[in-house]
């Protein structure tokens, strides 16, 4: 069975106050012998860490979130709206759940630049003035017009991210995203939660 530890890193109190809990999940999902079982609720806006050992489930326990697999059973809410609830039969598609994700692997487009795979971010959000701020604050102005195949391992996770956020997701969801990240050392990446915060938007860390 999964087992998780959900860590805040903000405010948790004052939330509590406000906000009605943004990220209920409780879901089951068997895979040959093992069976992911997972039930957790927040009510921050902020950054939410998933800890567990490796092959625990968190990779699937986002997916499930993300829409990429389904549930056996069980119910999914992000900021009161239901995304997969097996008893009422729903289950949005994973393009209309308004989630990002930035998986373990880059998954940019080989054949775009840069600058494309990030633009096409902003044809998702219909194209709000923050093209500007990401760049800068990944540091990725260098990087626009190369190709991701001549990037390294930490800049192609850079611009995922920034497609990610560029898209103005409600939830973000990031499998293992700082394992390859410099950016981390700096605390430059933690800024961007500024942009967001008056948007609720949540980064979690899976």
């Amino acid at each position: 069975h999964y087992s998780n530890i959900i860590r805040n890193y903000s405010n948790a109190n004052q939330f509590q106050k406000k906000y009605s809990p943004m990220i209920e999940v409780n879901v089951k999902k068997r895979l040959g012998d093992f069976c992911v079982d997972a039930v957790f609720q927040t009510s921050t806006s902020g950054i939410i860490a998933l800890f567990g050992r490796s092959g625990s489930g968190k990779t699937t326990l986002v997916n499930m979130i993300a829409g990429l697999t389904k549930p056996d059973s069980g119910r999914i809410i992000v900021e009161g709206k239901t995304i997969f609830d097996s008893l009422n039969d729903i289950d949005i598609a994973t393009n209309h759940r308004q989630l990002g994700y930035v998986f373990q692997e880059d998954r940019l487009f080989p054949h775009m630049s840069v600058k494309a795979n990030l633009n096409y971010g902003v044809r998702r959000n219909n194209g709000k003035p923050t093209f500007g701020k990401i760049i800068e604050l990944l540091n990725l102005s260098r990087l626009l017009d190369r190709n991701p195949n001549t990037l390294s391992g930490g800049e192609k996770q850079r611009v995922a991210i920034g497609r990610a956020l560029l898209s103005e997701p409600r939830l973000l969801l990031m499998d293992e995203p700082l394992a390859s990240l410099i950016l981390l050392i700096n605390m430059k990446y933690f800024h961007l939660s500024k942009i967001y915060q008056t948007k609720s938007t949540c980064q979690s860390y899976m």
